[in-house]
C-alpha cells in the first residue's frame, strides 16, 4: 500500500454577479495511503499473502479520484506490475467522489462485506482508520511480510499505525503543500515576485500569511482577491498542523484540537478581511490522488 497527491494552482473563477474575481494565491495540500481490508470477500487470495504455487489471483484495489496508477489515464502501474507477476491481474474500483468513497467505504467495513483487497485513503482519515472503532478492520502490514517500512519515512508509517502497533497502510506520498501565485498581480500589488522572496513573506507563520494579503488589498488591482476561498485556506491550515481532528490517541477531538482552532481563525480572519473571492474550493477527493 502506498499514499498520493497532487496540486492544484491558479485561481479562477466566477464572482458576485458579473464580476469576474480573479484569486492572488492558492494553496492546496494533500496524502494518501493504500490499505489492505482483511475483511475481504470473494475470491481473491491476494490479502492472504497471494500468490502460493503460481495461483492465478484477481487483485482488487478501491480507489477514488485521479490516483494515476491505472493502464488508460495513469501511469501504467498495473500493466508493469503485471508484467512481472504474470499470474496476478488487477482490477481497479474507482469513485469519482472521494467523500461517497469514504462514507461507503466504512459501510462496508462495518458490514464486513464488499472491500476490495487493497483500498486507498485519504490521509486526512487516517486517523479515524487507526482509531479504536476501525483498527481491527486491517491486515497488518508489519507482520505479514511484503512490506519494507524501513523504506518509507518514519513519521509516515506512524500515521498509519494504530494505538497496538499494527500499521495498516502504507503512505503513496508526503503530502506536501503547494503555494500557486500570480507573479503578474504581485507586481502590479507591489509585492516581491521572485519566489524565494515571495516565500519569505510568511515562511513557517501563517499569521505573515494574512498580513501578506493585507499587503496585496492595499494595491490590490481591480477584480481581484489574494486568496480564492476561506474554506480552501482552513484546509490549507489544518493540514500543517500536528493536531488535526484526532488527539495523540487516534479519538476524535475536533472541538479542543489547537489545529481546527488555528485553522478556523486564520479563515475567519481572511473572510472578514476581505481577502478571498469567495470562489468554489476545490472538492476533496477530485483530481487528486492520495494516500495511505
Amino acid at each position: 500500500m502506498r499514499t498520493s497527491s497532487s496540486r492544484h494552482g491558479g485561481g479562477r473563477g466566477p464572482g458576485q454577479g458579473r464580476r469576474t474575481v480573479i484569486a492572488a494565491v492558492a494553496v492546496v495540500a494533500t496524502g494518501t495511503a493504500l490499505l489492505t481490508g482483511c475483511g475481504s470477500d470473494g475470491d481473491s487470495g491476494a490479502a492472504d499473502g497471494g500468490a502460493a504455487g503460481g495461483e492465478q489471483i484477481t487483485l482488487r484495489i478501491g480507489t477514488f479520484g485521479s490516483f494515476g496508477y491505472d493502464d488508460a489515464t495513469g501511469a501504467k502501474l498495473y500493466a508493469e506490475y503485471e508484467k512481472t507477476h504474470p499470474n496476478i491481474k488487477i482490477e481497479e474500483s474507482n469513485v469519482a467522489d472521494g467523500q461517497k468513497y469514504w462514507d461507503t467505504l466504512k459501510l462496508r467495513l462495518s458490514r464486513d462485506s464488499g472491500l476490495a483487497d487493497i483500498q486507498a485513503l485519504e490521509v486526512g482519515y487516517i486517523a479515524e482508520a487507526t482509531g479504536p472503532a476501525m483498527a481491527d478492520k486491517w491486515t497488518d502490514l508489519g507482520t505479514t511480510g511484503g512490506a519494507d517500512l524501513g523504506a518509507f519515512l518514519d513519521w509516515k508509517v506512524k500515521q498509519a499505525t494504530t494505538g497496538d502497533g499494527k500499521v495498516i497502510g502504507l503512505g503513496t506520498d508526503i503530502g506536501p503543500m503547494a503555494i500557486c501565485y500570480n507573479k503578474d498581480l504581485f507586481a502590479q500589488a507591489k509585492l516581491p515576485t521572485d519566489r524565494t522572496e515571495v516565500a519569505g513573506l510568511w515562511a513557517g507563520d501563517w499569521a505573515k500569511f494574512i498580513e501578506t494579503g493585507e499587503a496585496y488589498k492595499k494595491n490590490a488591482p481591480a477584480g481581484t482577491a489574494f486568496h480564492d476561498s476561506a474554506s480552501g485556506l482552513f484546509n490549507a491550515v489544518i493540514s500543517s498542523q500536528p493536531v488535526q481532528y484526532a488527539n495523540t490517541k487516534g479519538e476524535l477531538d475536533y472541538e479542543n484540537s489547537p489545529g481546527v482552532k488555528k485553522a478556523w481563525d486564520t479563515a475567519v480572519a481572511a473572510a472578514k478581511g476581505e481577502l478571498t473571492g469567495k470562489l468554489p474550493a476545490q472538492a476533496r477527493g477530485h483530481h487528486r490522488r492520495r494516500g495511505h
